[in-house]
């Protein structure tokens, strides 16, 4: 005996096609989120790239091409390059750039490319590292949060140009962020571990064959006064506003060598010329100080150990 079918009017063939017909709608709208996130991307990234040519920065890249359809957003910049006023500058064949694109507020920044760090005087450097990778939020803050984190780096100076302070490093991390005390300020900390100074740099004094670790920590009181129609003229407000260079107290970490700081504060002037001293202590695996070194900025130079390295940097 066969079942009876039940009464009633059978059910539509279209909630056979329901299950496709959401992942339709949903790739529909991934589709859309990711072309905003795409496109809101692009806009900002060509606004910031504005707002700091109109500081007097040189910013450029050859190639910009988007990818990560549909969960994140992925930037690939070929020939990038980045020129400061005050002539410092940083370059790569290549570097990627990578976030959620339902949380665009959190970039990770790659390369395996070298990195070559440019001087307004002493020529290029070439940067090559094991790894090397950045990171960058809070974008939309006077200070952004940004890190920097090189492991097993080596510093080459190009033909002709002269001898770099870093032959090589373990590891090298910069970190900056908004001062939690004082949200008018901007901090940075500055790592590195088991580094090697190369024997005809600034730093031989230390001596090329030991490997130093320590640390800075540093902060740009009133930063948020650094602002205006160039570098120069932010500069002169900045000082106008009583915005100074202060490097807090670090203890040296236990390695060979470790190098730690009382800490100091440098003040500069309407031309951005900047005065004041820092101690820089070594210690050999957390014992006593052994040795004192002193930086030094005056009118008439700037003096490393009671050399003088050459005439007073302008910094804006």
């Amino acid at each position: 005996m066969s079942d009876k079918v039940p009464p009633g009017k059978p059910p539509s063939r279209f909630v056979l096609f329901t299950p496709f017909v959401a992942i339709v709608l949903g790739m529909v709208v991934l589709s859309l989120i990711w072309a905003v996130v795409r496109t809101r991307a692009l806009t900002e990234i060509e606004a910031r790239a504005g707002t700091l040519r109109a500081q007097g920065y040189q910013v450029s890249w050859t190639k910009l091409e988007p990818s990560g359809f549909p969960f994140r957003l992925r930037l690939r910049f070929e020939g990038v390059k980045v020129v400061s006023p005050a002539g410092f500058s940083l370059s790569s064949d290549r570097i990627e750039a990578l976030t959620l694109a339902y949380a665009p507020d959190h970039w990770v920044i790659s390369t395996d490319a070298p990195l070559r760090l440019g001087r307004p005087q002493g020529g290029d450097v070439v940067v090559k590292a094991d790894r090397a990778l950045a990171s960058l939020s809070d974008c939309d803050k006077p200070v952004w949060r940004m890190a920097l984190d090189l492991e097993n780096a080596v510093f080459t100076p190009v033909a002709g140009a002269a001898p770099f302070s870093l032959d090589r490093a373990g590891r090298l991390t910069i970190e900056t962020r908004q001062s939690p005390a004082n949200a008018d300020d901007a901090e940075a900390l500055v790592r590195w571990e088991n580094a090697r100074v190369s024997r005809t740099g600034s730093l031989a004094l230390l001596g090329p064959d030991h490997l130093y670790s320590g640390g800075l920590a540093l902060r740009l009181t009133s930063f948020i006064e650094f602002q205006g129609t160039g570098w120069s003229s932010a500069g002169r407000r900045w000082v106008r506003e009583g915005g100074e260079f202060e490097v807090d107290p670090v203890d040296p970490p236990a390695s060979e060598i470790g190098l730690g700081t009382p800490g100091s504060t440098f003040l500069f002037d309407k031309s951005g010329y900047g005065t004041g001293e820092l101690s820089l202590d070594l210690r050999a695996k957390g014992e006593k100080v052994f040795h004192t070194l002193v930086v030094k900025l005056d009118k008439d130079g700037a003096f490393f150990g009671g050399k003088k390295l050459g005439p007073s940097p302008r910094f804006f």
